[in-house]
């Protein structure tokens, strides 16, 4: 890894990690700590954590698949934005949330020191929930915008939610066609079929 990448990964990390506490902080002294606060705060550590010590790139993505996996996660983010405060979530939705929350924490840190935001080859990570999807962090996470969406309750929700969903899946096929360059990969995939929903997709 050069100079200027370690730098950024540890800038980055750094932020993340910041933020993950600054959160918890501002819910703390608001009163209002709830079970998905921490949840949070669990996610972005362990997001910054990673970027910290993960490996460096064995070949960068394409500018266009970039692109093109930025709608779903810009998407992701508005519908975070317009739910309601986390503290007037139904137990239903806080349990949607939880679920999805957890299982892209544990998919993160199955990848380890090949976790990435941003489609680019790193090494292939095959053990966990890998065996049962491909790409069990996206699953993880569409099920935590889920929750954002039932929770938000507005018609602009449901818009962006519908960018959401033909998003990921192009997010996934711009970060496939990339991965599927190694040889590895390509032997991983026929042996793990499901992209992102065990026995559908």
């Amino acid at each position: 890894m050069d100079y200027k990448e370690r730098i950024l990964n540890i800038s980055l990390g750094l932020s993340l990690i910041y933020w993950s506490f600054a959160g918890f902080y501002a819910a703390y002294s608001a009163a209002e700590i709830t079970r998905l606060a921490v949840l949070i705060s669990l996610l972005n550590f362990t997001v910054g954590l990673l970027i910290i010590f993960r490996m460096p790139l064995i070949k960068a993505a394409s500018n266009y698949a970039l692109l093109i996996s930025l709608p779903a996660f810009i998407a992701g983010g508005v519908l975070f934005k317009f739910s309601k405060p986390l503290i007037d979530w139904s137990l239903a939705t806080e349990i949607i949330f939880t679920c999805g929350a957890i299982i892209t924490i544990f998919s993160f840190l199955f990848l380890g020191k090949s976790f990435a935001i941003l489609p680019g080859m790193r090494n292939v990570v095959s053990k966990g929930m890998y065996r049962l999807v491909r790409h069990p962090a996206y699953l993880g996470e569409s099920l935590m915008v889920l929750a954002c969406l039932i929770s938000a309750e507005t018609y602009c929700s449901f818009l962006v939610f519908a960018f959401f969903i033909p998003g990921i899946v192009l997010r996934i096929r711009a970060e496939e066609a990339l991965l599927f360059e190694s040889p590895y990969y390509t032997k991983y995939a026929s042996q793990v079929t499901r992209r992102l929903i065990p026995f559908i997709w």
